[in-house]
């Protein structure tokens, strides 16, 4: 069953619709558009980070594709009457559609629950998109013979989540109301039938749905599809439950399990571009030669960054909160070779960078199942034996203990997808010990009105 965070956070996303607020859709996605939207975030991000001195004058600016870059979408699934939308009353009590042909993908704008015309939303992949018409079409118009199957889809379905990978795999999360599929198309409830009964109606369901995508001609090229199926505190998958991405980085392809409802970089072209950016900076740094250099990366994730700059380093160790993660970064590690040169350690950064192991309270691991690390482990303890630390954390930046340690980093990548939040961080810690050698901006989340992805490196 799935961890009770992730099916709220899911739950939580497609019940407003995640892929709503300013980027719902990107009207045409033209050239002139993008580019004036393009140089707006850049100057904001500039003016963001003036505060820290000359580096933010000579800032990289790298665009993102104007069309079809983002690779993670989540749908609220609303009621529709007569091809018009459902009236409403306030925001949460949006009714789920009793009709399994009558819904549409949504998303919300200004408060604005609007739908959301997979013909116009350009700004998503293209795997997205024929995702979305072929999921509409095989639910709600599919054909007679797959009656039941829209039945058992469609039922009480209150989201869709979409994620595609350059690879050409797509992964869909079909979120249903606490209230599982009432009845078959025979009338009979489904709620009096044996669970595993049910389950195996939804899988056979699900199946049927990845084989009109995969034959339908909808989706172009798609090497798999996978469907997952979320209620409360449980899910199924039916194929897998991650999609596989594959990036060309350093001469290499790196391939990366990527777990649904967990976080990726949502624009693959730029992400490719982030990551060799930050190759080329390293091997400028140091010649191309691993020698005895040591990578360490705090909030590593499933391992993105760890894995592609791994080489470059004799050993390389992540440290992560999140379980899934943590798990699947270890997978990602074995798929890519990398058993004997890269670690990950289960814990948060401020406990890793935190006070001594014999100090640290018992309870509070035991609270949050984090295992014990290994004081030797500790950057605070020998952060010298490390060469590059890289920092990637939330929106919110370092907090004040993670800060005061990697101060101490002889070479400190920082990733940040709030350049206000960079800035405080360099401004009023980092600088004190660190010059700014250099910013550069790359616009992971083009029309959104100021959202943007620095790479700021720093030296002791």
């Amino acid at each position: 069953s799935a961890s009770g965070d992730e099916a709220r956070g899911l739950v939580k996303s497609c019940r407003k619709g995640a892929t709503g607020g300013s980027f719902v859709a990107c009207g045409p996605c033209t050239e002139e558009s993008y580019r004036e939207s393009f140089e707006a975030t850049a100057r904001k991000v500039k003016e963001d980070l003036s505060v820290c001195g000359d580096a933010a004058l000579s800032m990289v600016n790298v665009p993102s594709p104007p069309r079809h870059h983002r690779h993670r979408a989540t749908f609220a699934v609303r009621a529709v009457e007569g091809g018009e939308q459902a009236k409403w009353g306030k925001k949460w009590q949006i009714p789920i559609p009793a009709d399994p042909t009558a819904w549409v993908h949504c998303g919300w704008e200004n408060n604005e629950c609007i739908p959301v015309d997979p013909k116009q939303a350009m700004h998503l992949s293209e795997h997205i998109l024929g995702a979305m018409r072929g999921c509409e079409e095989f639910i709600r118009v599919g054909a007679r013979e797959s009656e039941d199957h829209r039945e058992v889809l469609g039922r009480n379905l209150r989201g869709a989540a979409y994620h595609s990978t350059l690879a050409g795999e797509v992964l869909i999360t079909l979120v249903y109301h606490e209230t599982r599929v009432a009845r078959d198309s025979g009338g009979r409830p489904l709620r009096d039938a044996p669970e595993d009964e049910r389950d195996g109606r939804w899988r056979e369901a699900a199946r049927a749905l990845r084989g009109a995508l995969l034959s339908g001609g909808v989706v172009d090229e798609l090497a798999a599809v996978n469907v997952v199926g979320r209620w409360r505190a449980k899910r199924l998958a039916e194929a897998r439950d991650y999609a596989v991405e594959k990036f060309p980085i350093g001469g290499r392809d790196v391939v990366l399990q990527q777990p649904e409802s967990q976080f990726s970089n949502p624009n693959g072209p730029l992400e490719v571009k982030t990551l060799q950016y930050i190759w080329d900076q390293l091997e400028a740094l140091f010649g191309g030669s691993s020698e005895e250099r040591r990578l360490l990366e705090l909030y590593c994730g499933n391992g993105n960054n760890l894995i592609a700059l791994a080489p470059l380093f004799v050993q390389a160790v992540g440290v992560e909160i999140n379980r899934v993660l943590v798990t699947c970064c270890e997978r990602n590690i074995e798929i890519n070779g990398l058993q004997g040169k890269c670690t990950v350690i289960r814990s948060s950064a401020e406990q890793f960078c935190g006070v001594p192991e014999e100090a640290e309270p018992q309870r509070k691991r035991q609270k949050v199942g984090i295992p014990a690390v290994e004081a030797a482990a500790r950057p605070a303890a020998d952060l010298p034996r490390y060469d590059v630390v890289l920092v990637d954390p939330p929106r919110a930046g370092l907090d004040a203990v993670t800060r005061g340690v990697v101060s101490a980093a002889r070479n400190l990548i920082y990733i940040s997808c709030n350049p206000q939040a960079l800035a405080r961080d360099i401004s009023e810690s980092l600088s004190k010990t660190h010059e700014v050698c250099s910013f550069a901006f790359f616009d992971h989340f083009p029309y959104t009105g100021g959202h943007a992805e620095v790479v700021a490196r720093l030296r002791l």
